[in-house]
């Protein structure tokens, strides 16, 4: 089977429970993604069940464990309230950040340590369309943008899609995000920062870093500016490959910063735009 077969299969089981299914955050039942002729899910669960069932893989059967699983490659991070579709494939999923949603409620305390207080998953099956089951009867298939625009306005954001179907190898898709490429890159940082070097970020690596601001030159600087460009930033065609990767954290760094913080963090951006502990968290998949 390809990947694109894969992809496709995995689209296509889903589609062939569209309705069958009834809403449950129960433990056991949401599990009971495909029993027939009725079944139970919620969004995370579908999710987990359809690839384990199709991919054997285990991304995690909760949507902030999924979103930071290190198996998937983030193929799209947030610059406005809906994914840029060139960047999806079929089987692709969808988070969403609930900080705004959630923030002022009385059971904050259960979401606000959860990774980028991810709170819905959807999967993109191409043609401008996801399907998911965020209640009631599901899975069911919807526009991607109507629902995106629905979801911005009632402050649960869409924050980043990832990719668990991919050649490791020749890395089929147009970001190298989360895999051995980052692993490289964070032993490359923990290197620099003369920490333990296992390529695996924690607490160790988190005080080490330091907190740049414009101006800020140095190594540590040019592998801030690797990870950008890894998570499709364009931060010019500095230096002397003419990549953006210059040592130097100048406007265009702050620019992909800045649509971090807004977009991703959801944090009230300022003049001073830095790379300090919230940014660092998000740049070494931290929760």
């Amino acid at each position: 089977m390809t990947l694109s077969e894969q992809r496709q299969l995995l689209v296509e089981s889903l589609k062939r429970r569209e309705y069958k299914n009834t809403y449950t955050q129960d433990s056991k039942l949401r599990l009971n993604v495909y029993e027939n002729p009725r079944g139970y899910g919620d969004c995370s669960s579908t999710m987990f069940t359809t690839y384990k069932m199709i991919s054997g893989i285990n991304i995690g059967s909760y949507s902030s464990s999924q979103a930071q699983n290190k198996l998937g490659i983030i193929v799209d991070v947030a610059k406005s309230e809906l994914p840029d579709e060139s960047n999806l494939l079929p089987g692709d999923l969808i988070f969403f950040n609930y900080e705004k949603a959630k923030q002022n409620s009385s059971n904050w305390g259960t979401w606000k340590d959860r990774y980028l207080h991810v709170g819905h998953v959807e999967m993109y099956i191409g043609d401008g369309k996801t399907i998911g089951h965020p209640s009631g009867f599901g899975p069911r298939i919807i526009d991607m943008r109507t629902y995106c625009n629905r979801m911005f306005k009632s402050g649960e954001t869409y924050s980043i899609s990832k990719r668990f179907v991919f050649n490791v190898n020749s890395y089929d898709a147009k970001f190298t995000g989360i895999e051995s490429g980052f692993y490289s890159w964070c032993m490359n940082l923990q290197n620099e920062i003369k920490v333990k070097v296992d390529g695996i970020p924690g607490p160790e690596v988190l005080s080490k870093v330091p907190l740049i601001k414009f101006g800020t030159k140095g190594k540590v600087v040019e592998l801030v500016q690797q990870r950008l460009i890894d998570l499709g930033y364009d931060i010019g065609k500095y230096g002397k490959n003419k990549d953006g990767i210059d040592g130097i954290y100048g406007l265009k760094c702050q620019e992909a910063i800045k649509s971090i913080d807004q977009w991703v963090l959801l944090k009230n951006v300022g003049t001073d735009i830095t790379v300090g502990t919230d940014e660092w968290k998000f740049l070494l998949n931290i929760a």
